[in-house]
């Protein structure tokens, strides 16, 4: 048994996943885990002040954060958060949790920020083409270099080769076969077939599908040239008729991209379709005409229409309100084991599964 105890801090909008962690742990491990929410506080002019209300001196401290959820600000009740602001408020707190003497210093950030931005410029490109920032990496310079974590441990990264040369933080970027197997389970269906978002994700569904002995189709998209969240075609290849098809992606950002991507499949006359989607944000978005587009009441008509069965995410990004056919699956397990892993290494015998 490790010697120096663990504690667990997290945030407003991770206070469930917590204690459902905690609990795992504790279960586990037969000992009471430390643990505290901490809510940050404003000065007059917004600027964010974290204190941490326990020591952590000579502790396995473990900080679970999410920026994309519903924080509220504490001077201002009805406004939420933004997300910027919210990346700075976690950025601040493990800053300040790293100036108290813990033991180790372990980051969860349940969802990578910034994790879509990840491309550097290309040599040659024309004038009239989108240049994007490597926010990516920038971020995850900020972490390793300022704030350098023993580990970081987050779940389903956008594009994993930005993890890669980190100098001493070790990254733990966890693999979501086993919400795919969770929610296989759940729709109990008789002949599943994967299917990927687009070609990017290729490679993860050809794995998935080999790990839990499926099969899997091929996805297609053209994008213009300009515009975030667009698509121009979607193709998608295999054959999927009278079968259940299930739908996997890490994010749900919006919208358009799986409203097209479900039209294209109905095509091909499936018995079934579901959506497992990793990290479900559902945000809302600007037309061209200013109009507020909510991706939620456009799935809500797809629903009636019977378009799709249900929307599987997990409880990565808290959101509150959400419909029916919105189902959520806890990560806690997963994290837990992983906490677990690192915890007590080398140590095997864990009493449950990293699925359940």
């Amino acid at each position: 048994m490790n010697e120096k105890p663990l504690h667990l801090i997290w945030t407003q909008d991770t206070v469930q996943l917590t204690n459902d962690i905690r609990e795992k742990i504790e279960e586990e491990l037969k000992q009471t885990i430390t643990s505290q929410i901490d809510y940050y506080n404003e000065f007059a002019n917004q600027e964010t002040t974290w204190d941490l209300g326990a020591s952590v001196r000579n502790h396995h401290v473990y900080v679970i954060c999410d920026v994309n959820g519903n924080w509220k600000s504490p001077k201002y009740k009805w406004e939420i958060i933004k997300y910027n602001d919210r990346l700075i408020q976690a950025l601040l707190l493990w800053r300040n949790v790293k100036g108290h003497w813990a033991a180790t210093l372990n980051y969860i950030f349940t969802c990578l920020p910034y994790s879509r931005q990840d491309k550097d410029p290309e040599p040659g490109m024309e004038k009239n083409t989108e240049r994007q920032a490597d926010s990516a990496h920038f971020m995850l310079d900020i972490i390793t270099d300022e704030l350098t974590p023993d580990y970081y441990i987050t779940l389903d990264v956008h594009n994993k080769s930005v993890l890669k040369n980190r100098g001493t933080t070790k990254f733990v970027n966890l693999y979501t076969w086993w919400f795919v197997k969770l929610v296989m389970d759940e729709i109990n269906k008789d002949e599943i077939v994967l299917c990927p978002m687009d070609e990017w994700w290729k490679k993860k569904i050809e794995a998935i599908s080999r790990d839990l002995h499926i099969d899997h189709l091929i996805t297609l998209k053209k994008r213009p040239t300009k515009g975030q969240n667009e698509v121009e075609e979607t193709n998608v290849y295999g054959d999927i008729e009278g079968k259940d098809v299930l739908i996997h992606d890490d994010i749900f950002d919006t919208w358009t991209s799986l409203k097209n991507l479900l039209e294209k499949i109905r095509e091909k006359h499936p018995r079934s379709v579901n959506i497992a989607i990793t990290h479900g944000m559902f945000n809302k978005k600007f037309d061209k005409n200013w109009k507020v587009i909510d991706p939620i009441e456009i799935f809500t008509e797809l629903h009636k229409k019977w378009m799709f069965e249900n929307i599987y995410v997990t409880d990565t990004v808290n959101r509150q309100g959400l419909p029916d056919f919105v189902k959520t699956m806890s990560s806690s397990s997963i994290f837990a084991n992983t906490v677990l892993s690192i915890f007590r290494p080398g140590k095997e015998g864990i009493n449950y599964n990293a699925w359940s």
